[in-house]
């Protein structure tokens, strides 16, 4: 599976459906960073963007940058 097969398989039924959608930090895994996404209605980007707003101000230690293996 290519690269842009992975990433389409996340976001690709909301381009498609006509929702809105946003991704945000979320914590770590194994030390790699994982994200939350977070769906709306269609032209909800308005409300999605508050929500994203809102758990990021919430949770600002989600926001630190990962650590880069192999240095």
């Amino acid at each position: 599976m290519s690269f842009l097969d992975h990433i389409i398989r996340f976001t690709g039924p909301f381009n498609l459906t006509g929702l809105t959608a946003v991704t945000v930090p979320c914590g770590f895994a194994k030390e790699i960073p994982v994200g939350m996404q977070i769906v709306g209605p269609a032209f909800g980007e308005g409300k999605i963007l508050n929500v994203a707003d809102v758990f990021e101000k919430s949770y600002p230690e989600l926001k630190q940058k990962p650590v880069v293996l192999g240095r």
